[in-house]
């Protein structure tokens, strides 16, 4: 399932994540924040690291980076 349309746009499941995200988090706490299950989490994750909204930091929780943030903000 993409987070990122076609047109650039983030899906709600997207702006779930990357809202959980804004400060750093475990996937698990993603996923409860979310109310999103785990396995899409992870999936979501992936797509919006490669596309340089979230990062991992060294010690595997997740956060958003400048990029994401202003993404979020810009379609919330």
């Amino acid at each position: 399932m993409p987070c990122i349309s076609a047109d650039g746009t983030l899906t709600v499941a997207a702006r779930k994540v990357m809202t959980a995200m804004q400060s750093p988090t475990p996937l698990e706490g993603a996923a409860n924040a979310s109310g999103l299950p785990l396995y899409q989490i992870r999936s979501s994750v992936r797509e919006l690291v490669q596309a340089g909204l979230v990062e991992v930091l060294e010690d595997g929780r997740h956060v958003l980076t400048e990029a994401g943030r202003q993404k979020l903000a810009a379609q919330s």
